[in-house]
């Protein structure tokens, strides 16, 4: 009994730093484990329950819960805010998926060893170079968990995709962000920035949400100066769609240093995204680093399999290509003629100046069942993000930003 009375003491001093620090909230009971035993422990003046917080670090980034509801968009809705690929599939893919339903019951092969083989050997490199994950999304988030220690500093370019930021502060690290130079990667501002401290280098090449790009000579040229220590991750979600951008270029600096890292997707350009495959490709020793951390096996069955058969389909790429390339710049006079200022983009969405309007214009057009980025989400106001397609829907969007334009010209 004199053990159990001074425990309860220590429990009811340390309820009361508790509170003192806001660290609780009131309940009836409190439930403590002491001395191996449960014990149910009444506070008299005051009850209350301890608050889980999330980490410190990313509490700035964290929102209030806001109750919202499931609105389903309507099959008229036109989707130019998601850059999801509107060019169709391969047609090897329905094939493939066929073929693999009789399967299902069946966890797909651990590493997914086909499709590596696939992607290794249009490359011209070891299939132990290439680890596929379950979109580009899980491949990031590994890549921060294996590497980033505590304090470690993460590179990013401002505006970009946001997730870099939050797997780096999701592993303790310190984010270090860089703005764009016209709108384009600052390689040197980065270099700047860049010390031993660094860690990990984020790009995304085309860059989201503007469409630039920095060529395999300049991430060549670049590279060529960052610390060994540091590693340098280069996402190509949208390279498929550039012009410019030669891929098989810039897989050969995953030969010519030791700390690049460079990931693809399989969402995009070959429009799977609801079946989640990316990949990665690096040398051998990064590869078998991440891959003894990834959840075993990390790729569905039927999107191995659709990813394999469209990647082999070198008919529907080059299509696929010159269809993008035809429609992007189809868009380019459009917007000339509309006289708006866009930015000139490597991807298959274009960067689009509204100034004070594009507010008004991104709600106007939503009423029109056409939805597109809001640039405000990457601290951009007056852009807007606008995912092109094929004719007739590109047709849609411009005759009604038309009209849009034409009305509040006439209003102002």
């Amino acid at each position: 009994m004199i053990s159990f009375a001074i425990d309860l003491f220590f429990f009811e001093q340390k309820v009361e730093i508790w509170a003192n620090r806001n660290l609780l909230t009131k309940r009836d009971y409190k439930y403590i484990y002491m001395n191996n035993m449960v014990l149910n422990v009444e506070i008299e003046k005051e009850r209350f329950v301890m608050t889980i917080q999330v980490k410190e670090n990313i509490r700035p980034t964290c929102c209030a819960y806001e109750k919202t509801e499931f609105k389903p968009i309507g099959k008229t809705m036109i989707r130019m805010d998601r850059n999801e690929s509107v060019f169709g599939l391969s047609k090897r893919v329905t094939e493939a998926i066929n073929a693999e339903l009789s399967n299902l019951a069946s966890y797909p092969e651990n590493s997914a060893r086909a499709l590596r083989e696939a992607i290794a050997g249009k490359m011209k490199m070891d299939a132990d170079r290439v680890l596929i994950g379950n979109g580009s999304y899980e491949l990031l988030a590994l890549i921060a968990a294996v590497y980033i220690d505590s304090g470690d500093e993460c590179i990013v370019s401002y505006p970009s995709f946001i997730w870099y930021e939050k797997f780096t502060l999701l592993g303790n690290g310190a984010v270090v962000a860089v703005p764009l130079k016209d709108f384009k990667i600052d390689a040197e501002g980065v270099l700047r920035k860049t010390t031993l401290k660094t860690k990990i280098i984020w790009l995304v090449n085309p860059n989201n949400p503007t469409g630039t790009i920095l060529s395999p000579k300049e991430l060549d040229a670049f590279i060529g100066r960052v610390p060994k220590s540091a590693l340098v991750v280069i996402d190509e979600a949208y390279a498929e769609f550039s012009k410019a951008y030669d891929m098989s270029e810039s897989a050969l600096l995953t030969e010519k240093y030791d700390n690049v890292i460079i990931l693809r997707t399989f969402s995009k350009f070959y429009g799977l995204a609801a079946l989640r495959i990316g990949y990665a490709i690096s040398n051998v020793e990064i590869i078998h680093d991440l891959f003894q951390f990834r959840i075993p096996p990390n790729h569905n069955r039927l999107g191995a399999a659709a990813a394999k058969a469209a990647f082999g389909d070198e008919e529907f790429f080059n299509e696929t290509k010159a269809k993008v390339i035809e429609q992007r710049e189809y868009l380019y006079d459009r917007l000339d003629k509309l006289g708006l200022r866009y930015i000139k983009s490597e991807a298959n969405f274009i960067f689009v100046n509204f100034g004070k309007d594009a507010k008004a214009v991104e709600k106007e057009l939503k009423n029109r069942n056409i939805l597109v980025k809001p640039g405000k989400e990457f601290g951009f106001e007056e852009w807007l993000r606008i995912t092109f397609g094929v004719r007739e829907i590109n047709d849609r969007l411009l005759g009604n930003l038309s009209e849009i334009m034409e009305n509040r010209r006439k209003a102002s």
